[in-house]
């Protein structure tokens, strides 16, 4: 169980610097021209996800030592 610890902790602090981190259009266009204009939201969608799931599993890794 301390992986599943140790997964969470680190999915959390990938996610909470996901919702932080600011992105250049000019990078984001050049890949992800099909996307639009719902690039940012995405990218900030997949970081509040990755942070809910990783509050998840730090509960279930703690509660079962």
């Amino acid at each position: 169980m301390w992986f599943c610890c140790l997964l969470a902790v680190a999915c959390v602090l990938f996610g909470i610097d996901g919702i932080y981190t600011s992105f250049s259009q000019e990078a984001s266009t050049v890949r992800f021209e099909w996307l639009g204009f719902g690039y940012v939201p995405l990218l900030r969608g997949t970081a509040v996800a990755s942070v809910v799931l990783g509050g998840m599993l730090v509960r279930r890794g703690w509660s079962n030592p």
